[in-house]
């Protein structure tokens, strides 16, 4: 059953009953992931406000709704999008950005959580979050792509409370990231890139959520703080 919250965008905050629960990106942030240490801030802000920019747009133009403005980056992700809705068939069947709070089995910890959307590709169903950082090769993708993961699977347990939007799908649903940046997409060795890389993840991550989880608990226990991303 998913939990009754308030949720602050302004700083991305859930509570229940007034109390604040740490959400995905806290708990991968307790455990080393999700963090920008030597990055200059204002680097760091504007990919943030890229990615609000993008994640705006492709949600007004799942809507049907006119599109806000967007600068240059924002629109080359956005293209790229819709590239990939055409050579996929990618339709959004579900709720996009909708907060939600769940209670983690394993720890009995609150959770909360905002999948980006829940789209379908043929007969299969994904929970997919949007990414636009810039693309990483060797073992930054190899560690990027774990956090991701581990998002992912915060996402899926999270949704697999929602008996309304289970009954209503009736099937199983994967995890997957949408990468969308202008260097994704190798189709021909020197040739254009596509601009969006699909990376469905096929393992079952429940374990390792669950010891991401656990660390943070016991660090909270501790008087540890949840780090400062921004």
């Amino acid at each position: 059953m998913l939990i009754p919250h308030t949720f602050t965008r302004q700083g991305h905050a859930y509570r229940v009953r007034g109390n604040y629960v740490l959400s995905t990106s806290d708990i991968l942030s307790m455990n080393g992931l999700c963090l920008f240490d030597g990055v200059p801030s204002e680097a760091v802000h504007h990919a943030s406000e890229r990615g609000r920019m993008v994640h705006e747009v492709i949600q007004c133009i799942e809507m049907k709704v006119s599109l806000p403005p967007r600068t240059k980056e924002a629109q080359e992700r956005v293209a790229a999008y819709l590239r990939f809705k055409q050579a996929t068939g990618f339709e959004v069947c579900g709720p996009i950005e909708r907060s939600l709070v769940y209670e983690h089995h394993a720890t009995n910890m609150l959770i909360g959580g905002t999948p980006d959307m829940i789209g379908r590709i043929g007969s299969e169903v994904f929970v997919v979050d949007l990414k636009t950082c810039f693309r990483q090769s060797g073992k930054s993708k190899m560690m990027k792509t774990f956090e991701w993961r581990l998002q992912t699977q915060s996402y899926l347990e999270a949704l697999q409370e929602d008996e309304e939007l289970w009954t209503k799908l009736g099937k199983q649903m994967k995890r997957a990231v949408l990468h969308l940046h202008p260097e994704c997409g190798i189709t021909v060795r020197g040739g254009a890139r596509l601009g969006y890389e699909w990376m469905p993840f096929e393992m079952d991550d429940t374990e390792a959520w669950n010891a991401a989880v656990k660390m943070a608990s016991l660090k909270i226990a501790n008087g540890y703080k949840v780090p400062d991303r921004r």
